[in-house]
């Protein structure tokens, strides 16, 4: 029977550790996952210092609860006896209740304290990993670090004292009125008196002190004042709310010892003044700060407010990265020359005419290959080819699993697992038909000579979104279709987890899959892998970071497929700074992240070692950051300025360029963000990649023209430098004041003036196609600020974008030609080369006119209808081709009958 028993209580703990551990399942395999990756401290950290952080406030909140707990205990006892004499009472009950439970409610109200502290452990971890920043505030000469670290600190710190003294005040006058030890009214019984009147007065005193701490410390928060002509302190702040504050802090003091005296004299009224004076001196105090602001700062305000607007503008643009910018005073030549061209060949070889929403419909249509296939977004960067640094429009071919024609669950988890490969074009070349020139391409990936060789094409981590599969499971996983055949491939990356039989049973738990606990396809040797998004992984293993919006994929030298991901560390805490919207007001790009497209290995390295913030966040989390020499040359050679922070940059710099407190204070030079024509709406002009010549040759770099306010003129040009030995410096181009430069928007009426561009693109839109522009690239070549415009023609019935002129503009330049060489060629006065293929299929910008005209209009449609034709064939367009050879077929009846 004993046996029994035995076996009964073993079985039913073999049940309960199951139940709990399948409860538990999510962070069971969360933590197989870090462990997977090596990435343990990742996963152990936050809850090591979530429960160091709880344990240490409660423990001390529980130390202030239980020591008044314990003071108070006669008085609990008196009041058990006297209500106990009432044992008809409904409260007699209740006291017996708490009699029991008095220690354990103790102990509860200290768990809560502690729960609510814990939620704020990062605060505290990075308290004891400070930094200093290096930047002194000009106000209370306190380095940023103590602003970002450790004022957060202490205010945790006050507010677990201010809680638990709050608690225990409130327990103990509950204890002594229940006792009768506390008279409310005079003559009511005893007053309080003895012990508990110095009890009650000794937690007032410590409360006082608080609110002098407290008031201390906020003489710190007016660094983060919103309410002035700027954010910061103001001229009011430091002149009467400063010293308001230091006023206030010793009046507390004096409150808090006044109070504590009273615990043992009759001196219960002098305590009470004295905080009641230190409410008034506050309150007036703060009426007289409003005082004046409006008779003494109002009307003479930018000479009152002048160095604490220095002040402001300074700590803005050091907290933005900003006050390193180069400025460059930039008077344009009003025309390209020819010397010019030859000159910049170089560069103008490589400036970017494929706008990446137009090419990313066309890699669809022309390399998809397959429904489940699909390009998420191009990407642009540089590689070099031969002796040239080319730039690149690329793109990876992902599995869209929603696409499949049979989602089956082993179609989706152990079949279709991986997409394949990636599309590669230069961004400056069109081939004859309009489309881009593929030098990486098709399935399996060729590459063209000296581009890069992808050797690992198989990509189980990218942009879109995917859930969790398994590998090595017992159906092959299919690779890439050949033929009429498929080719299969077994995973042989390094990440996953083993399915064991107790695995099996936690996975399928955790994604509710019983075919994962039951299927024979999945065998001990299979392996899961999820978190497979770029994102997703990223902000798993360390979402105490901002990531940028664009993961972007390069090729390494050996041929794998990696994710660049550009990382910030932000706060919301740099002294005098204005915040901008979901960034705080500090902003670093102080890591770079590579996440392998094969087997998802992570990487993180902290590229700007001075960095405090990311210096603290590594030393928190064991050192998980790489030292930047750490970083693969082949890798390094990708870096590029990373786009958020640039557009964040732009958006402080286009307020804060203006350093003079005058012109700052009037807002008289405030820039805007221009607008474009992109595709058949204006829009707001979005940053972009281009290669540029500053002076040391082409290099990688990203741009943003600036407009005047409520104007359409250009005023500044902003380059962030992405290439070595330059990475990372931002340089600003200011245009003369008194002459025009021309803005996108005037470029883009220019366009729509022109009576031969015009006409042309009319003519275009009547023949059963639209006409989408593209990004303007706006770039300065040998002291000419060159506008380029490419343009894309869309049929109705492929939609497959062409890119089809190109419009070159300069200040006294305007030409449409079918390439940027030929419109060079025109505008320089010089003999355009003869137009490519592309120019036959399209009417020119002049045509000549008499039956001998029309026939070659229709002879040119005729040619236009033919190869749209071979393209539909070799897109495998079968309706598209049959209607394109009758459109061939009736052009050529009706040349036929003219002549």
């Amino acid at each position: 029977m004993m046996v029994r028993n035995l076996l009964l209580r073993l079985a039913l703990l073999l049940v309960a550790l199951v139940v709990a551990a399948l409860a538990f399942a999510r962070t069971l395999t969360d933590w197989m996952w870090f462990g997977s990756l090596g990435r343990t401290a990742l996963f152990v950290t936050p809850w090591t210092w979530r429960c160091a952080v709880f344990a240490g406030s409660t423990l001390v909140a529980l130390a202030v609860l239980w020591l008044n707990f314990s003071l108070a205990r006669p008085a609990l006892a008196r009041a058990y006896l006297r209500w106990d004499e009432l044992p008809s009472s409904r409260l007699a009950g209740a006291w017996r209740l708490l009699r029991r439970f008095a220690s354990l409610a103790v102990f509860g109200l200290a768990v809560l304290l502690g729960l609510g502290v814990s939620s704020r452990w990062m605060e505290v971890g990075l308290f004891f990993h400070r930094r200093p920043f290096g930047v002194v505030d000009p106000v209370l000469g306190q380095d940023a670090g103590f602003y970002v670290f450790s004022l957060p600190f202490y205010r945790i710190v006050l507010s677990l004292v201010t809680g638990a003294l709050v608690l225990s005040l409130g327990m103990i006058l509950f204890v002594y009125t229940a006792a009768g030890l506390l008279a409310w009214r005079r003559g009511s019984g005893q007053a309080l008196w003895g012990r508990p009147r110095r009890h009650v007065f000794l937690l007032l005193a410590l409360l006082a002190a608080i609110w002098a701490v407290e008031t201390w410390l906020g003489r710190f928060d007016l660094l983060f004042s919103p309410g002035g002509v700027i954010y910061g302190p103001t001229f009011t702040d430091v002149h009467v709310r400063l010293p308001l504050r230091v006023i206030v802090t010793a009046l507390a003091g004096v409150t808090a010892v006044l109070t504590a005296a009273a615990a043992w004299r009759p001196w219960g009224r002098y305590a009470a003044g004295a905080a009641i004076v230190t409410l008034a001196v506050a309150v007036a105090g703060e009426a007289g700060a409003g005082l004046v602001q409006r008779f003494v700062v109002r009307p003479n305000e930018l000479v009152r407010e002048e160095p604490f607007l220095r002040h402001h503008i300074a700590m803005t643009r050091k907290a933005y990265g900003l006050d390193g910018v180069r400025e460059v005073a930039f008077d344009p030549k009003d025309a390209i020359e020819a010397t010019d061209v030859q000159a910049a060949r170089p560069l103008l070889q490589e400036i970017r005419l494929w706008d990446w929403r137009p090419l990313g419909r066309a890699y669809s249509q022309l390399q998809e290959f397959r429904p489940y296939y699909d390009f998420v977004e191009v990407d642009v960067d540089r590689y070099r080819v031969g002796d040239r640094i080319r730039q690149v429009m690329l793109s990876v071919r992902e599995l869209n699993a929603q696409r499949l024609q049979n989602p089956s669950w082993i179609n989706r988890k152990l079949q279709y697992t991986h997409g394949y490969g990636l599309v590669m074009s230069p961004a400056s070349e069109v081939s004859g038909q309009g489309m881009p020139r593929l030098t990486v391409a098709d399935i399996p990936p060729r590459s063209q000579d000296g581009w890069p060789r992808v050797t690992r094409p198989q990509i189980y981590f990218g942009e879109m979104a995917a859930d969790w599969i398994v590998v090595q499971g017992r159906t092959p996983e299919f690779d890439y279709p050949s033929g009429d055949q498929n080719v299969f491939h077994r995973y042989e990356g390094k990440d996953g987890i083993a399915l064991t039989l107790w695995n099996r049973l936690l996975f399928a738990a955790r994604f509710g899959s019983t075919e994962l606990l039951l299927s024979p396809e999945v065998s001990a040797r299979s392996r899961v892998l999820m978190y497979r998004t770029v994102m997703e992984r990223l902000q798993r293993l360390m979402p105490f970071l901002r990531y940028d919006r664009d993961p972007y994929p390069i090729v390494t030298r050996d041929g794998h497929v990696l994710w660049m991901v550009d990382a910030y560390t932000t706060t919301d805490r740099f002294p005098y700074a204005r915040p901008m919207a979901g960034w705080g007001n500090y902003a670093r790009n102080s890591v770079k992240v590579t996440l392998d497209a094969y087997d998802g290995t992570v990487h993180f390295y902290q590229v700007d070692e001075s960095e405090p913030l990311a210096s603290a966040l590594s030393d928190l989390f064991g050192g998980f950051l790489e030292p930047a020499s750490a970083v693969p040359e082949d890798v390094r050679a990708h870096w590029r300025y990373p786009e958020d922070l640039f557009w964040l940059q732009a958006a402080v710099y286009a307020v804060y360029h203006m350093v003079n407190p005058g012109l700052f204070y009037n807002q008289e030079d405030r820039w805007d963000f221009p607008r474009e024509i992109h595709g058949e709406q204006e829009v707001v002009m979005q940053p972009y990649y281009a290669m540029v010549d500053l002076g040391d040759g082409p290099e990688f770099a990203l741009l943003y023209p600036f407009t005047a306010q409520d104007k359409q003129n250009m005023t500044a040009w902003m380059v962030g430098r992405s290439d070595p030995p330059h990475y990372g410096q931002l340089q600003v181009f200011r245009f003369p004041k008194q002459r025009l430069t021309y803005g996108p928007m005037q470029i883009e009426a220019r366009i729509n003036q022109d009576p031969d561009i015009s006409r042309e693109l009319t003519l275009w839109g009547q023949r059963g196609s639209r006409v989408l522009r593209g990004n303007l690239i706006v770039v300065p070549v040998r002291g000419t600020v060159l506008y380029v415009k490419p343009l894309f023609l869309v049929s109705e019935q492929s939609q497959l974008p062409e890119l089809r002129r190109v419009v070159l503009a300069t200040s006294a330049q305007l030409v449409m030609a079918p390439d940027l060489m030929s419109a060079l060629a025109i505008a320089t006065g010089a003999q355009a080369p003869a137009p490519p293929a592309t120019a036959a299929a399209l009417p020119p910008a002049a045509s000549p006119t008499g039956p001998q005209a029309a026939q070659n209009a229709r002879l040119r449609e005729a040619l236009d209808a033919l190869q749209q034709a071979r393209r539909r064939l070799e897109a495998g367009d079968w309706e598209g081709f049959g209607k394109a050879m009758q459109q061939v077929e009736t052009l050529l009846k009706e040349v036929a009958g003219g002549t």
